[in-house]
């Protein structure tokens, strides 16, 4: 006995029971039902013109030759026509309304169609107050706001027919021709909007890359996958937004400077208006090594280009150097702080740590491309010369010997000791080597004063390299107010000083 019956005090049988489950239940093939306008409410966000390029994508990818799209808008309403000539028309009309039927392109990772969902949001919103038709070979669906109709008493000899009226706004409706303007038809298909031919653009780069895509198995799940493809890269035209592009359709903009059309399915949410960060970072960097030689500094500049360097390839990474910075830039050297100041005096860029994030830095110093300022500018000779053979004494010429006399009693006037004197004829560390101080002890190379040197120098040229060197006992960086007062006090000092190189050389 039921619940129902005991709570009546009824002495019903079991059959009897029965009976009255089945009057009160209902049965219904269908397991959900749609509520349309709510439906129509979470398409929002994508917006009704990017919804309407459904009509011409599917063109695309049927096997036709010809897409027709005829568009206008008036007193608040729009009407759409869209024809393709393919042979077979729409395969089966009930995919247009069967919801996430699975799409008969999903499998080709050259189509567009993975969900099977752009057409249902073109009825939604068509039928809104107004109507969208399918007619193809197999016959015709209609429809509107109480219902559709299907018949086979209406087909074209050829290809599909689609053409709805729908409630559209002129700020849409520029918006949607905008973007049927984006539109990159393949090649082989003559695409006429209103009557006029869009012409496909010449890309300004052709890429190949493996690029994240989708398929499906057998059984009807979608997984992620990486193919190699083709990247066509086009310069926008006048007003337009970069976008990525899927197979020729817009799918999204992006902050780049170039259209990016991917020959293969776009791995996009399923409202197909975005895609993931680590995508976009991917197609950057194909982008960005194709075209480094198209972009100015400003555009070495921009994000999207940040963004690829730390995966871009040496002579990509070389362009961005050279044209940021400039060929002869050199980085930050915290160790040698008298080669920063040298860079800047020599009108060298120097590039600081912050200009770039740890991946990129490793990317560029791997390559030799960022280099040290103490690596590249040479500030001063070693004062070890482990390996290098001086002049031994007994090899002295007499004005070697003169030369060092004057030095000792010099240094004794000035630093108040006597300096030790060494000479080398020795390639060491660049032109600018013509003698060094380290240890109390100065050293001449000849190989850069000449061996004659210390018998033809005037006063003035022995001075001015022993106030140079004396100075350097006091301090090593020569841009410092420090270098520069001791050098300037050594100077003045020698003013008084009893000793000149003549005296030593009239007594021998």
């Amino acid at each position: 006995m039921c619940d129902l019956c005991h709570s009546r005090g009824a002495n019903t049988s079991t059959r009897t029971c029965a009976i009255i489950y089945a009057m009160t239940t209902k049965h219904s093939k269908s397991v959900l039902d749609i509520d349309m306008k709510g439906y129509r409410q979470t398409l929002d966000n994508k917006g009704k013109p990017r919804i309407l390029l459904e009509g011409p994508a599917n063109a695309f990818d049927a096997d036709a030759s010809v897409v027709i799209v005829d568009f206008s808008q008036e007193n608040g309403w729009a009407e759409l026509t869209v024809v393709d000539n393919d042979p077979d028309g729409f395969t089966d009309l009930r995919d247009a309304f069967t919801l996430f039927a699975a799409s008969k392109r999903r499998e080709d990772v050259k189509k567009r169609g993975r969900f099977g969902q752009g057409e249902k949001e073109l009825i939604a919103l068509c039928t809104d107050g107004g109507t969208l038709t399918v007619t193809s070979t197999k016959g015709y669906v209609a429809f509107h706001q109480n219902g559709r109709e299907e018949g086979d008493d209406n087909k074209t000899q050829a290809g599909t027919e689609l053409s709805c009226r729908l409630k559209f706004n002129q700020k849409q409706a520029a918006e949607y021709l905008k973007l049927v303007g984006y539109i990159i038809p393949p090649e082989d298909v003559v695409f006429k909007l209103n009557g006029t031919v869009i012409n496909r653009p010449t890309p300004v780069r052709v890429a190949n890359d493996t690029l994240d895509t989708v398929y499906w198995d057998e059984e009807g799940v979608m997984h992620d996958t990486a193919r190699k493809t083709e990247v066509e890269i086009f310069t926008p035209g006048p007003g337009e937004k970069p976008h990525i592009f899927e197979l020729g359709m817009p799918v999204v903009e992006h902050p780049g400077k170039f259209h990016i059309n991917v020959q293969q399915k776009v791995p996009l949410n399923s409202a197909r208006d975005n895609v993931r960060p680590s995508y976009l970072r991917k197609l950057n960097e194909v982008v960005f090594n194709a075209t480094f030689d198209l972009l100015t500094e400003e555009d070495q500049q921009k994000g999207w280009v940040k963004d690829a360097l730390p995966a871009a390839n040496p002579e990509a990474l070389r362009s961005h150097w050279d044209t940021v910075w400039g060929e002869d830039a050199v980085t930050f050297d915290p160790s040698n702080p008298e080669a920063n100041k040298r860079a800047l005096e020599e009108g060298r860029r120097l590039v600081y740590g912050r200009s770039y994030g740890k991946d990129t830095w490793d990317r560029l110093k791997s390559n030799g491309i960022a280099k040290p300022s103490g690596q590249e500018i040479e500030v001063f000779v070693p004062t070890s010369l482990d390996g290098l053979d001086p002049i031994t004494p007994d090899e002295w010429s007499r004005e070697m010997e003169n030369l060092a006399a004057y030095v000792r009693a010099v240094g004794e006037y000035l630093l108040d000791f006597h300096p030790k004197v060494a000479f080398y004829n020795e390639v060491i560390n660049g032109p600018a080597a013509r003698a060094m101080w380290g240890m109390r002890q100065i050293t001449f190379n000849l190989r850069w004063l000449g061996k004659n040197w210390p018998g033809t120098a005037s006063q003035q040229d022995i001075d001015e390299l022993l106030i140079h060197e004396f100075a350097h006992h006091y301090e090593d960086d020569h841009l410092t107010d420090s270098y520069n007062r001791w050098t300037c006090k050594l100077g003045a000092k020698l003013r008084d000083c009893p000793h000149r190189i003549e005296e030593y050389r009239t007594q021998q």
